[in-house]
Parts: structure tokens; sequence; C-alpha cells
């Protein structure tokens, strides 16, 4: 609890009335949780009901001690400050106390939500199971709201759940409690962490919380809680099935916890605890020979972590470091686990510059029996279909297949939409073909095989697995073949002609699917010929056991009569019956035998039917290349009629264009003809106004002299009002400086007598009689008197500052304090310096009230001087402007010379201007000349325009019907193709029950041969007793050869 942030505090007090109007105390308690605050109003009584709660609990620690209760005086400000502190570190002293802690008292006090409680108490947890189960419990409750982790997200709490994981993983089992105390601590202890692991996936999910989680190595405590689980589920005294249970589903949550914690840092967090001492050593553990159960987790771990390019370099940096260990899980025998490797090993070989080429050989050299390894699995699923009992020749097609289910979940995993990227990543360009290439492909192949439905995702890799169908040249052919017919498999499977849009294919997408039927065609053919020569012995096998039937006439009747034989018929009834029972198996497998040769004989007939039909379609196809052409040539013939028409159609933008910057250009001229009369206009007005101008002169110049008189006395007059204001204005801003002080010397007068108050109130407490006082409470007075000064307000020392109104000194307060001070000098004891600090007092309150007053008076006359010398600078201003208007005109109107060379001037102008007009006349006509021109070629390129345009409609008419016809024998191609290809996948998905006839085959032989055996050993057993029963009966033959009397 040191380093969590839960704080509590009680930072004010309020004193209220209850109902009966009694006064009371409330300490506002303030809680901190993380950041959080909470409020609750307690009173004292409240906290001794806490205090009795907790000593009645007989808790096994030392309470803090409780401030005492007073009866009388417990509203004094003295007191309740000293018991809010002493309530303060009370509590403060409680939270940390862990017995406190996990005790419901001090939360129903604090009336916290439960989740702030929650968190401590598992901070504070014991150190027993059930305890630990019990806040995991309340924990679980927390975490379940994604508002409350926030709590969850501090230091404190993180460390403490990645203690108790690493706790878990070297905790010692004891061995001497008694055996049903110990199951019972197992499965609690377990339950543990059940629990643990479901607190634990909510934070990882949680970016906060994760981020602290793998920088404190939570994923290293984890590998080791794995380690544990693993050990103890080995060695449990509860040697049953529910323990079993319970320790998988531990090991399923800590799996769980470490593969979410991977996918959310996108594999760092294995980077980190690979950059670790012990990190690899930690794998390898989980890779032991020992502990083939946990195979498949290091190996999904890896692939996880493999996602991150760092974590590959530091598995195949350092002379590939993490090697090792995928060499262990490769020879694991758990198939999941060897998968699992196969595919890390595959990201090293594709990681750039990882491997140098020797180790990249072995990494290669190691892939190679990955997918016979696959192939054996499924060959083991379909034997083992083929051996159930109610397995028969004709319900052969409708199996289901028995498959391992974790193998086809591990392929569902690998090959899903988000793993999916890797693969691809793992394929590559298709260029280039190696092991990697064709192990991604088998494990494609086998995924399509197990699924059957929801594969659209693939349809992303189609393009990769087409370009290897393109392949031509790699070092291994065998490789290469086989990973050809693989990519066909799952490209046939994933129905290519479901992906086409609704338009007809081209003829390369016809050349891909057909390349495709190749491959599977010949594939199939390989196939047909292994088959014929495993049914070719499976016929020779079955050959000779009939032969050795007929030689043996195993299948007739003995010839000794079992009636005749009562001492050994019983041996001659288990021949009968062993000679009927393989009678019964040698006819069904000759019935199997013949199914499967004449299934083999018509899937040999259906081939060849498929292949005449590919051969007539792959020729159709070339043959539509001469087809194909013509609709290219007609289709270029359009494009180049279209690129003619709009060739012309550029030519009319042009031509038009220019028609219409020739008429911009003809308004222009037009407009500038107006310009040039209205110019012209304008100077023969001008003309006319300054001759006005010249004969009105004198007069106007008498006028203008009499208004720029008028305006220079008003430009004195304003300069007078100007200085008035500016004495005006220093008057208020001294009269508002000396204000300010006597303010500030107010405030400060009533600050010390405050603080005097509260020295009075404390000395008076501890006088015996405030009348009579010894020589040290005299001279501690005078202190206080000395405190007092200064004893009058500085204005009326220098008696300079007066109201605002009328200067008039009288409203401010008079200060009279003769009589209390002259009591105070004659008689000084402490009820008359109180007398004396009372008037003070309230001499000094009237004062700050009288110059806050005054304050608000002179900050209202400063803002009306302002508005008042804004005015005033306005009006100057203006008449300023005014005056300088006037001094221009009397300018200009006495100037006799300027007026006749301005006439002069004016009568210039005019006749340039109407030189202008007739210039701009004469250009006007050559641009509507030019106007003309314009049209009459505009109307020629629109007549070749529509010729163009006629010839492009013919072109396009003759481009669409060749196009036309193309798309019909595109359709009619794609719907061949595509029932060639559903005649493929059914052959394809037909193998599958040729393999299971001859497994089933295979298993017919098999117990034909084991009944052979039964019948040999039934014929020895059967002569031994022939062979007694013969010489029973000649010693009885010698009994009756007795001569007859004669």
């Amino acid at each position: 609890m040191d380093h969590y942030p839960l704080q509590v505090s009680i930072p004010s007090v309020e004193v209220t009335r209850n109902v009966l109007r009694v006064r009371h105390t409330a300490y506002c308690i303030q809680l901190d949780d993380c950041g959080r605050l909470y409020a609750r109003l307690r009173r004292y009584k409240n906290f001794l009901w806490l205090h009795g709660e907790l000593q009645r609990r007989d808790l096994s620690c030392t309470l803090p001690v409780l401030p005492a209760k007073k009866v009388i005086r417990n509203l004094e400000p003295a007191f309740v400050e000293r018991r809010r502190q002493g309530l303060e570190n009370y509590l403060r002293a409680l939270i940390r106390l862990p017995q406190v802690i996990q005790d419901d008292s001090l939360w129903s006090f604090l009336d916290a939500d439960l989740a702030t409680a929650f968190v401590p108490k598992f901070l504070c947890r014991p150190t027993d199971a059930a305890g630990t189960e019990k806040c995991l419990v309340q924990l679980e409750r927390v975490v379940a709201k994604e508002s409350n982790l926030f709590r969850l997200c501090n230091d404190a709490v993180l460390h403490s759940l990645i203690a108790f994981a690493e706790g878990e993983a070297h905790e010692v089992v004891s061995t001497v409690s008694p055996q049903g105390q110990a199951e019972k601590s197992l499965y609690v202890k377990l339950n543990c962490r059940l629990r643990y692991c479901t607190v634990l996936q909510s934070l990882i999910a949680h970016e906060s919380a994760r981020n602290g989680l793998m920088d404190g190595g939570i994923f290293s405590a984890l590998i080791s809680l794995l380690c544990k689980v693993s050990d103890d589920s080995q060695a449990s005294l509860a040697n049953d099935s529910a323990s079993d249970e319970a320790h998988r589903s531990v090991t399923v949550s800590v799996v769980g916890c470490l593969q979410k914690l991977l996918e959310a840092t996108h594999g760092v967090a294995m980077f980190h605890f690979c950059q670790q001492d012990d990190g690899f050593a930690a794998l390898k553990r989980l890779a032991a020979p020992d502990a083939v159960s946990l195979h498949e987790v290091a190996a999904s771990l890896v692939w996880r972590g493999l996602q991150n390019e760092e974590v590959v370099s530091v598995f195949a940096g350092n002379g590939a470091r993490g090697f090792p260990l995928l060499g262990r899980l490769l020879q694991s025998e758990d198939l999941q686990a060897r998968v699992l490797a196969g595919l890390c090993i595959a990201c090293t070989v594709r990681h750039e510059g990882a491997l140098d080429d020797l180790q990249r050989e072995e990494a290669l050299l190691a892939l190679e029996g990955l997918p016979t390894d696959l192939d054996a699995s499924e060959a083991e699923a379909i034997k083992r279909t083929a051996a159930m009992a109610d397995v028969s020749a004709d319900n052969l097609p409708s199996i289901r297949v028995d498959r391992d289910n974790a193998l086809v979940s591990l392929l569902q995993s690998v090959c899903s939409v988000k793993a999916l990227p890797r693969l691809r990543h793992l394929l590559g360009d298709a260029s280039v073909v190696d092991a990697v290439t064709l192990y991604v492909v088998v494990l494609l192949d086998h995924f399509v095989v197990h699924a059957q439905h929801d594969l659209d995702h693939l349809s992303v890799m189609v393009p990769q697995l087409q370009r290897l169908l393109d392949v031509a040249d790699c070092t291994d052919e065998s490789t290469l073949r086989e990973t050809q017919s693989r990519a066909g498999h799952v490209l046939i499977r994933l129905d290519l002609s479901k992906a086409e849009t609704g338009e007809a294919p081209t003829l390369a997408a016809f050349r891909g699917r057909s390349k495709l039927l190749e491959v599977l065609s010949h594939e199939s053919e390989c196939r047909q010929v292994e088959a014929n020569q495993r049914a070719e012995l499976a016929r020779g096998h079955h050959q000779r056991q009939c032969d050795h039937v007929d030689q043996g006439a195993l299948t007739q009747k003995p010839c000794v009569d079992e009636r005749r034989c009562a001492e050994f018929g019983s041996f001659l009834k288990h021949l009968g019956q062993t000679r009927v029972t393989l009678e019964s198996k040698m006819g069904i497998s000759q019935r199997a035998v013949e199914c499967l040769h004449a299934g083999l004989e018509q899937r040999g007939f259906k081939h060849g039917i498929l292949n005449s039909d590919l051969e007539r379609l792959v020729q159709r196809i070339a043959d539509q290349t001469t087809q194909e052409s013509r609709s290219m040539l007609a289709l270029v013939e359009a494009e180049s009629c279209e690129a003619r028409a709009r060739d012309v159609a550029n030519q009319v933008k042009v031509r038009t264009a220019s028609r219409k910057e020739a008429e911009q250009l003809a308004r222009e001229r037009e407009d500038l003809v107006r310009k040039a009369e209205r110019r012209s206009q304008e100077c023969a007005n001008r003309e006319a106004e300054l001759g006005d101008i010249r004969r009105n002169a004198p007069a106007q110049l008498v006028r203008c002299t009499a208004q720029l008189s008028e305006c220079e006395r008003k430009q004195q007059n304003i300069e007078v009002r100007g200085q008035q204001l500016a004495v005006e204005s220093r008057e208020n801003e001294s009269r508002a400086v000396a204000l300010q002080e006597a303010s500030r010397e107010s405030e400060a007068a009533l600050h010390r007598i405050s603080t005097l108050r509260a020295e009075l109130v404390e000395f008076r407490d501890s006088l015996n009689s405030e009348l009579i006082l010894g020589e040290g409470e005299v001279e501690q007075l005078r202190q206080f008197e000395s405190q007092l000064q200064h004893a009058r307000p500085s204005r009326l020392k220098h008696g300079a500052l007066v109201g605002v109104e009328g200067g008039e000194q009288a409203k401010a307060p008079v200060w009279d304090d003769t009589g209390a001070e002259q009591e105070y000098l004659n008689t000084p004891h402490f009820r008359s310096f109180m007398k004396l600090f009372v008037v003070r007092e309230q001499l000094w309150e009237q004062e700050a009230r009288w110059t806050k007053e005054q304050l608000s008076l002179v900050v209202s006359a400063t803002n009306q001087l302002m508005r008042r010398q804004e005015a005033h600078a306005h009006e100057q201003r203006s008449v300023m402007e005014e005056i300088a208007h006037l001094r221009h005109d009397i300018q200009v109107l006495d100037d006799a010379e300027g007026h006749a060379h301005r006439l002069g001037e004016a009568r210039t102008l005019a006749a340039e201007a109407n030189e202008m007009v007739r210039i701009c006349g004469i250009d006007s006509a050559e641009v509507v000349a030019q106007l003309q021109m314009e049209t009459l070629n505009l109307e020629r390129i629109r007549s070749e325009q529509r010729e163009a345009d006629s010839e492009l409609e013919k072109a396009k008419k003759l481009a669409n019907v060749e196009t036309e016809m193309l798309l019909r024998v595109r359709k009619e191609l794609d719907s061949q193709m595509s029932e060639l290809e559903a005649k493929v996948r059914g052959d394809l998905h037909a193998w599958t029950t040729v393999e299971l006839e001859q497994q089933r085959l295979s298993l017919l032989l098999l117990a034909v041969s084991s009944y052979l055996q039964e019948e040999a050993q039934c014929r020895k057993e059967l002569r031994s007793q022939l062979q007694l029963l013969i010489a029973e009966l000649s010693e009885l033959d010698q009994q009756l050869d007795v001569p007859e009397l004669s």
C-alpha cells in the first residue's frame, strides 16, 4: 500500500445545526482514489463508532490513538483545528494497516465504492490460499467494468499481479498435509490461478496496463507459471479426471493470457523476453521431451511472436540461437507442434538477411518431412474411417473422413483471415519454388480439404497460386511438380468461376484456368497409374488367397461326420464356422476387388473423356485468337475514328474560342470608343468649368478667407479647454494615488488588528484577572499597544487628502479615540486596552469604507474626464482639417495665372480626346472584319466535325458487333470451362472415395489373411484330435477281434 495512490485527508470543517437547532461540527473527509476525489461528511461520533468496531474485531495489529472526546467548548476554532489534524492523522494511519484494509468497517465508514475497497484489499491480501481467492474474486468484479480499470493501471497493482504469478511459479507444494486437506488446498490454488488469468486478460486489453505489465516482466512470470502448472499436473496428489480437467483449464487460461499479450503487442513481448538471459532456456523447458503437452503451446507462442521482425532477428541471429528450440519442436510427438515449428522456420527463411546460405539450406532440409507428416495424418484418418463398422462399398462416397479435430482447428487458425497475410508473405512473389513454398501450399491444400466451406477469404491468394502454375525452372523437379499439383488442388476447390465478375472472362483468364486443368489432369493420370498398380497388387494378393483356398478345399465341409466324432465335435464345428466366415470374407474381398477395378476402369474412361474435352477446349481457345484479332482491329479502327473526331472537336473548340476572343475584342473596341467619347465629353465639361472658376474666383476668395478666420478662432478656444482638461486629469490622478495609499494603509491596519485579536484571546485566557495585572502581563499589554501603531491615518497628519466632490473633508470619518486612549494611559489594564482596541478597530473600518467609496468616485470621475478628452480631440481634428481645406482653396483661388494655365491644359486634353475617338473607331472596324472571318472558319470546321462523327458512329457499330460476338463466345467458353472445372473438382473429390476403397480392400485382405491363419490352426488341432481318434479306434478293433466259439 505504500506506493498505491489512495490518500485520505480532512481539508475542511463545517459547523451545522441539526433538526433541534443544536450546533455541531462535521469533518469533510476527502478520499483520493487514484486521482478521483470523493467527499464524505462525518461527525466525531462516527469516528468513535469506527474505532469501537475495529477494537471489537480483535485485529492482530496496534490501532492508532483516536483524539480524545471533549464535551464543553468543543466548537472553539483552535480546538476544532487540532481535532481535525488529529482525525486526519488517525485515518492516514489506519489505511497503512493491512488488517484494517481487509476489514469492512473502514470502508463502511468511508462509504466507499466497492472497487475502491477491493483493490487495496488485494494489495494487502493474506498469505493463505482461501484469503487470496476471496481477494481475486473481488478483483474480478472490479475488472468486469472497464470504467474501473484506471485503479489497476497503477505500478503498485501491476507489480503485485506480476509478483503473484512469480510466487505461484516458485511455490513448493507441501506433502505433509493429509490427503483430503491437500486435495482441497490444490483445488483452491487452481481456482486462484484461473481467476488471476481472468483479471490479467482484462488488463492486457487495456493499453496502459498492458505496457506496465510488459515492462514488469509479466511474460516471463507467465511462462514460469505455465511450467509450474505442468509440473503440478504430473505430480498431482489427486490423480483423477477432475484434477486433470482443472489443471488443463489453468493451462488454457495461462496460454490464453500469453497469446493475447503477443497479439496485443504484435510480438514485442516475445522480443523483450528473448532478450533476457534465461529467455530461450524457459522456452526450451516448454519443449522438453517429457512435456509433450506443452510442445504445441511453445510452438504457438513462438509463431505468434515471430510476427515481429525483431523477434525473427533474435531467433536467427548470433548463430541461430532459436534453431535448437525449433529443432526440438520438429522432433516432437505432437503433429500440431511440428506444423507450427515448420511455420516458424519458414519465417526465418523468408526474413531477408536473417540466415546465411548454410543455415538456409539446413532450414529448408528440415521442412522437407513436414508435408509427408501431414499426408500421413490424412492417410491415417482415411484408414480410420475405412475401418468403421458401418462402412460398406455402397455408402463410401457419403462417409465423412474422421480427421484429427486438433489438427483441423490448428489449420483453421493458421489459414484464418487474420493470419493469411503471413502465409502470403511466406509464399512471396511465387517466382521461386522451394521447401517453404511447398510447405505453405500443402497447408492450404489440407485446410481446403478439411474446411470444404467458407473459403472466400482465400481468394486473395489466388494470384500467387496461379503464378506458381507458370513456374518452369526449379532445382528440384519433384518439389516443383508437387507444389503445382497442390496449388491446383487449392485453386480448383476455390472455384475460380465464382470470383469472375458479370462480364465474360478474357482469353488470358481462360489460359490460366486451362493451365490449372492441365496440371490437375496430369496429376490425375499419375494417381490413376498408381491406383491401378495398387489395384493389381491387391488383385494378385487376392488371387493367391483364392488359389490357396481352392487347392486345400478350404471351403468344403469336413469328410468326417461330427456326429460320429462327438469327442472332437467342437473342433469340427469351429473349423466349419471358420471356413464359412472365410468363404464370406473371400466373397466380400472378391467383390471389393471387382468394385475397385470397375471404379478405376470407369475413372479411366471418364478421365479420357475429360482429357478429350480439355483438348477441344484448349483448341477452341486457340481458335478464338483470330476472332479476337478481328475484334481488336475493329476496336483500333474505332479508336482511330474517335481520335480524329476528338481532333476535329478540339479544332472546333479552338475556332470557337478564337471567335469568342474576336467577339470579346470587338466589344472591348466598342467600349474604348464609348470611353473615348465620354472622355471627350468630360474634357469639354472641364474646360467649361475652369472657365466659370476663372470668372468667379475673386468672390469665392473673399468667402473662404472669412471662413478661415472663424475656424482659427475656434481652434484657440479648443486649446484653452484642452489645458483645463489636462489640469483636471492631473488633479484626479494625484487624488487616486493618495486614496489608494490610504486604502492600503487601512487594510494593513485591519490586518494587524485581526492578527492581534487572536493573540488577545489567548492572552485573556491566560489572565487570572482582567483588571489586576502583573508586571509581565503589563509589559505584554504594552507590546500589544505598540502593535496598534500607527494610531491615526496619515491623511490626518498631512491634511492633503480631500473628497472628490466640493473638496470638503467633513465627509471623511472623524477620529476621536482620545477618551479611550486617556483611560488606558490612566488605568492600564486589559479592559481599558480592549476598549481602546475596539474603538480603533471601528475607526479603521470606517476609514476603509470611506477610502473605497472615494476610490469608486475617483474612478467614475476619471472615466468622465476620458470621455471629455476624446470628444475634445475629435473636435480639434475636425477644425484642423477644415482649416487645411480652406487654406488649400484660398491658395488655388488666389492663383490667376494658374487658372489660365489649367484652362489651356483642359483645351489640349479635349483635342486629344477627340483624336482618340477617331482612332478607336478605325480599330473597331478592323476587329469586326476579323470577327466575320473567324465565323466563316468555324462553320467550315463544324462541317468536318459532323463527317468525323458519322464515321465514328459506323466504326463503333462494327466494333460493338465484333465485341458482342467475342463476348458471346467467351461466355460459352466460360460455361464450358466451369463445367470442366466442376468435373475436375468432382474427380479430385472422388479420389478420397478411391483411397477409402483401397484402405477398405487392404483391411479386407488383412482380415482374410487372419482367417486363413485361424483356419490353419483349426486344421492342425483337428488333425491332432483325429490322430488320437484313429489310435483309439484301432485299439477298439483289436479288442473286438475275438475268435468265435466252436
